[in-house]
């Protein structure tokens, strides 16, 4: 979650050199979708000192989506920044490949190991 919005990440694992697509819904915190309309994103991955961006754009009435470049790794971690049609940005940052934690592996909605 960032802020008053829900960034849920969906991810197709890819081989090295394949790009594969990545979506991000927006929901608001009590799951109704939130208009995609006028929002800029941008997807970082981070693992291990290297970096990459790519763009995500309006795709849908409530998600954002692009293609990157990843191999699935638990060191891996993703951070989606979105810029809202008001001006105001939000960033969440995923590590959707890394084991939970044994406080996340409690938490009741589940999500507690993908995002902090």
């Amino acid at each position: 979650m960032s802020g008053p919005h829900h960034f849920e990440l969906v991810l197709t694992p890819g081989g090295p050199g394949t790009g594969k697509p990545v979506v991000v819904y927006l929901s608001d915190h009590a799951g109704k979708a939130v208009s995609s309309e006028g929002v800029t994103g941008v997807v970082t991955l981070l693992h291990g000192g290297k970096n990459a961006a790519v763009t995500i754009r309006p795709d849908g009435i409530d998600r954002l989506s692009g293609y990157v470049h990843f191999i699935p790794n638990a060191q891996l971690q993703i951070v989606v920044t979105l810029t809202f049609k008001d001006g105001v940005t939000r960033t969440a940052t995923f590590t959707p490949f890394a084991r939970p934690s044994s406080a996340a592996a409690g938490s009741r909605d589940g999500h507690a190991s993908h995002h902090q």
